[in-house]
């Protein structure tokens, strides 16, 4: 890899930090999720929140220690294949998610007062408008990454689709030319792509489990309403950050294809993707940043000082919390 592709990347976390820092100003810190004080026997939005941080900064530094992986090893040469190498941490979130599913459906439901719901809730009670779009519009843009790629990728000698070949043909000397470098091709981008519509349907389910929940009693239906609502906010910024992250891997990988130039009898060769090989570069390093930024986000969400809330909040119901529009 180019020194300078190092020197550019290098920085990126940093950056991410800083622009999670402008959080901490009062009129952006107002906007974030309140973490209200729940009841002890409540429901257990405490561990799910606290956990959901965790296993946000360590997605973060999975990442980072994976990158610096990939410059010690050189991401082009041909390795073992694995199905999952580019789907790790997307299968990670995949089982995060379905613990936070079994965690809400076992702990218990009966509520200590009945609480007559205002409308059926569903998986969208608790999701602000247009939040969905976070975890969609990624999704589409690496199923889209996944056709390209694969559609350029070439088989090895076993059949499998994760190389770039560069065929040159024949010398003068009827010896033929060429290279192969390791690609995200359709042997990687499938299962990628896989993971990543099972991981969309989880975080459906967990919000649906989230949302339908009975609240304990009439009189902390405002501080659960707006508990449910800062974790569906959670739910869908880690997912959509754990995407964002795998977009930014492949879409390096691809980029990375580019910067192949074969010299042979004063002629010189690229590969396919060698036009655009410098916008997928700059294009991963943004992916990358929102990706890291999310996960911050998370972390600095979750791990928040649960604190009560005001006492003229009660007459709101399950209204809006913190710009986020909540339905019965």
């Amino acid at each position: 890899m180019p020194v300078w592709q190092i020197v550019v990347d290098a920085p990126i976390l940093i950056l991410a930090v800083v622009i999670l820092a402008c959080f901490s100003l009062p009129s952006l810190r107002r906007r974030l999720p309140q973490v209200p004080h729940l009841p002890g026997s409540a429901r257990p939005d405490g561990a799910v929140r606290v956990a959901l941080g965790v296993l946000a900064v360590l997605a973060l530094l999975y990442s980072v220690s994976y990158q610096l992986r990939s410059y010690l090893a050189d991401g082009m040469l041909l390795v073992d294949y694995h199905w999952w190498s580019y789907a790790d941490l997307l299968l990670g979130a995949c089982v995060a998610l379905l613990c936070f599913v079994l965690l809400m459906v076992l702990f218990r439901r009966t509520p200590a007062a009945p609480v007559a719901p205002a409308r059926p809730r569903t998986w969208r009670s608790f999701l602000g408008a247009g939040q969905l779009w976070l975890l969609i519009v990624p999704t589409i843009l690496l199923l889209g990454l996944v056709a390209f790629a694969g559609s350029a990728s070439s088989p090895d000698e076993d059949g499998i689709h994760r190389i770039l070949e560069l065929d040159v043909g024949e010398d003068a000397a009827g010896v033929g030319g060429g290279m192969r470098i390791s690609f995200f091709g359709w042997a990687y981008g499938l299962p990628v792509a896989g993971v990543t519509l099972a991981l969309v349907l989880l975080t459906l389910l967990v919000l649906h489990v989230n949302a339908v929940r009975p609240f304990l009693r009439p009189e902390t239906v405002t501080a659960e309403a707006a508990s449910r609502s800062t974790l569906a906010t959670l739910f869908i910024l880690f997912s959509a950050g754990a995407v964002l992250v795998t977009l930014a891997r492949a879409t390096r990988l691809v980029s990375q294809a580019g910067d192949i130039t074969l010299v042979r009898d004063g002629y010189e060769w690229q590969t396919s993707v060698s036009a655009i090989s410098p916008w997928l570069f700059w294009a991963s390093l943004t992916l990358q940043l929102l990706g890291y930024v999310l996960l911050l986000l998370v972390a600095r969400i979750a791990l928040r000082r649960p604190q009560v809330l005001p006492a003229e909040a009660s007459s709101v119901g399950a209204g809006s919390h913190s710009g986020l529009t909540v339905h019965g």
